[in-house]
């Protein structure tokens, strides 16, 4: 049976958005080295374009956080019930999405969440020295920004600290992310995989473990790098293959 993925589809806009968005960033680095050597009708242009980038970044952004990423993560939550559970919610279905035969069962519902933790925290893993990056550089922006140009061009500081903002909160967000899913996972593989809780609790703790997964998930709203998943994925794959066998 080939691996299916109805769920995917809904998180195509919200990547279009993201490479849009990042495609705006190395724009206003452009323009920002620019507006600094360029001569003085350059530099207006280059401020405008810096300004307008920064008004275009935060709508995209405000976009895809309210409906497009909302959306895809809604039908995700309800598919992972539906395959934990042996259910129908909707009309998306997945197959080999999950790598757990158990039967439908609290127990199958959290080990997906459990395995979804796993792919997430080491994918977050990888991406934060890029991001740690990016906001270097919206930092030295920002910096050029307030250093060289004039109190007539007040709206480029408020745009370009607004921008920045957003960057540099990508990135403690990012990091806090990776932090709160590893302490996660450490407490779904002692419920789950060291079975160090049993008896009539364990069904509350499982349930308890996955609404926490979820309540990360919706609380930081980080979007796992599409192409460190496709790189990572076949070796993430194997390594909670391994996992499952203990």
């Amino acid at each position: 049976m080939s691996r299916r993925d109805d769920v995917n589809q809904l998180y195509k806009y919200s990547n279009y958005l993201a490479r849009f968005e990042s495609v705006l960033f190395w724009l206003d680095i452009i323009a920002g080295v620019i507006a600094v050597f360029g001569n003085v009708q350059v530099s207006a242009f280059a401020i405008m374009i810096q300004i307008v980038v920064a008004v275009l970044y935060f709508v995209s952004n405000a976009a895809d956080d309210g409906y497009f990423w909302y959306r895809a993560e809604k039908v995700r939550r309800k598919n992972n019930i539906e395959n934990g559970l042996g259910t129908r919610l909707s009309e998306f279905e997945t197959e080999e999405y999950y790598n757990n035969q158990i039967n439908p069962s609290i127990k199958k519902y959290a080990l997906n969440s459990l395995e979804s933790n796993y792919f997430s925290k080491n994918i977050a893993g990888k991406m934060i020295l890029g991001s740690c990056i990016k906001s270097v550089f919206a930092i030295i922006v920002l910096i050029i920004a307030c250093r060289f140009v004039q109190d007539s061009e007040l709206l480029l500081i408020v745009a370009q600290t607004a921008l920045s903002s957003y960057v540099l909160l990508d990135t403690v967000m990012l990091i806090f992310y990776k932090v709160r899913l590893d302490s996660l996972f450490d407490e779904g593989y002692a419920i789950m995989i060291s079975q160090r809780i049993k008896g009539k609790g364990k069904n509350a703790s499982l349930l308890a473990y996955s609404v926490e997964y979820e309540a990360i998930k919706a609380h930081y709203k980080i979007r796992l790098d599409e192409k460190s998943f496709k790189n990572e994925n076949q070796r993430l794959s194997a390594e909670w293959e391994r996992i499952l066998e203990h």
